[in-house]
């Protein structure tokens, strides 16, 4: 089955723009027309998923709480939204284009000289995840997908250039091109200013806890200070859990005084199956007792309260 792209903007027009023609090493050394696509940005903007690269969200888990907080830190432009936008479904076009049907693609490229396959691939879950500016006007746009290979789903990255025209406009330049995974690790809350993903005593009781708290490997208690009332999720929604990153408040002390606190942010990549992995952040406050670190609190805290960018 072939996902037809969900077009998110206010698209007006799709035309021929005749200066337009690139010739890049990823179209086969042939010529491509690129086409303008005529956008209402102020509708983009409103209608487009927050999702998008620009927008900082952190996924706050407040143990008070049946599910997670999700915590809008910096909303993206209208500009960045449309080009997400466009290279989200620019993708999902070239993805499901094949011999027999290029009626998505048709709309953001001329496609008669294209080498297509014989069979589309199937995709699903794309979401513009990086805008990043190269030029004046022009853009780079990575998008992340699952696409199925053979009998499994896996995540893959692809990359777009975009060019936007007097500001209602946007030219498709060259085809999307494959590239390796994005870096989880390139944003790190503001706030917590210390990387302590080196020091043992706090990644150990971190990566515990939380395996013990999605996965229900471990014993929860060992990892926890007397009084914290924490639980183990029920039933265990992931099957393995690895830490990306941990980033505190400040250093972590060598030697430890009962009863001193850091706070610590998180980042762990989910799995809850083969083909399903997420990323996420959990904020934990970790007491020292005893000479290690015990986690006292789980989600938000003055820390995270401050964390309003990331970088």
């Amino acid at each position: 089955m072939k996902p037809r792209p969900e077009e998110t903007g206010d698209i007006t027009d799709v035309e021929e723009d005749a200066g337009a023609e690139q010739t890049e090493p990823w179209t086969y050394g042939r010529t491509l027309r690129a086409k303008t696509v005529t956008i209402g940005i102020c509708i983009a903007a409103v209608l487009w998923p927050v999702a998008v690269a620009g927008v900082g969200v952190v996924v706050a888990i407040d143990a008070s709480q049946d599910g997670p907080v999700m915590i809008e830190e910096e909303p993206a432009s209208a500009a960045e939204q449309s080009l997400g936008s466009v290279a989200q479904n620019y993708v999902a076009a070239w993805l499901a284009a094949d011999r027999q049907d290029t009626t998505d693609l048709d709309r953001y490229i001329s496609t008669g000289d294209l080498r297509l396959p014989k069979t589309a691939s199937d995709s699903r879950n794309l979401s513009a995840a990086n805008v990043e500016a190269i030029g004046e006007g022009t853009y780079q746009v990575a998008v992340t997908a699952e696409v199925k290979t053979s009998k499994s789903w896996g995540p893959h990255t692809y990359q777009v250039v975009l060019r936007t025209v007097g500001g209602t406009s946007i030219d498709v330049l060259g085809l999307p091109r494959e590239v390796a995974e994005l870096e989880v690790s390139g944003k790190k809350l503001n706030g917590y200013s210390a990387d302590v993903t080196a020091v043992d005593a706090v990644t150990d009781t971190v990566s515990g806890f939380l395996n013990a708290y999605l996965s229900g490997t471990g014993d929860l208690s060992r990892f926890t200070a007397p009084g914290a009332e924490l639980k183990p999720i029920s039933p265990a929604p992931h099957k393995k859990i690895s830490l990306a990153y941990v980033v505190a408040n400040r250093e972590a002390p060598e030697k430890t005084a009962d009863g001193e606190q850091i706070h610590v942010n998180a980042r762990v990549k989910l799995q809850a199956n083969k083909e399903t992995t997420l990323t996420s952040d959990y904020q934990l406050t970790l007491t020292a007792r005893a000479g290690r670190w015990e986690v006292s609190h789980l989600g938000p805290d003055e820390i995270i309260a401050t964390a309003q960018s990331a970088r």
